[in-house]
């Protein structure tokens, strides 16, 4: 995992909604959307369950944060 990716992957666990983590981050949240999409993808499982706005982090979230 490349050190950006676990700096924006923290920050969204910790926050758990995507607006504040992209704000915090100063980017935007479609980006910050993605980049999970991405990182999701890469490894081959979701890391949150998604409510509406809200997102928190599943068993295999909490194991990779």
């Amino acid at each position: 995992m490349l050190g950006d990716d676990l700096r924006w992957f923290t920050t969204l666990a910790e926050l758990e909604r995507v607006g504040e983590a992209a704000e915090r981050l100063q980017m935007a949240q479609p980006t910050l959307s993605r980049m999970l999409a991405r990182l999701e993808w890469r490894l081959g499982q979701r890391l949150f369950d998604r409510h509406g706005k809200r997102i928190s982090l599943n068993d295999r979230g909490r194991v990779f944060y």
